[in-house]
């Protein structure tokens, strides 16, 4: 694979701003951020709080996928509130 040039780059910011182009970023692109709190939680982190928030049992969420847990509070919890 050839390398990325300093002309690539500048190409790749002209067909952004000319809006011809549509940017993906990966899963890590936002690791090292912050949130206003100071800390942005990932996955698992994410999937915690969600619990926690839910009022679920640790027993139930720590096996469970991220997108279990939002599943089941948002069918369970959340809409039930409303």
């Amino acid at each position: 694979m050839d390398k990325i040039k300093d002309q690539d780059y500048e190409m790749w910011a002209r067909e952004i701003a000319r809006r011809s182009a549509v940017v993906f970023f990966g899963a890590g692109f936002s690791a090292g951020a912050t949130g206003f709190d100071g800390e942005l939680p990932l996955g698992n982190q994410l999937r915690d709080k969600l619990g926690e928030f839910c009022g679920l049992e640790r027993k139930y969420y720590e096996t469970k996928d991220l997108k279990d847990v939002a599943e089941y509070c948002l069918k369970n919890k959340i809409i039930k509130k409303l």
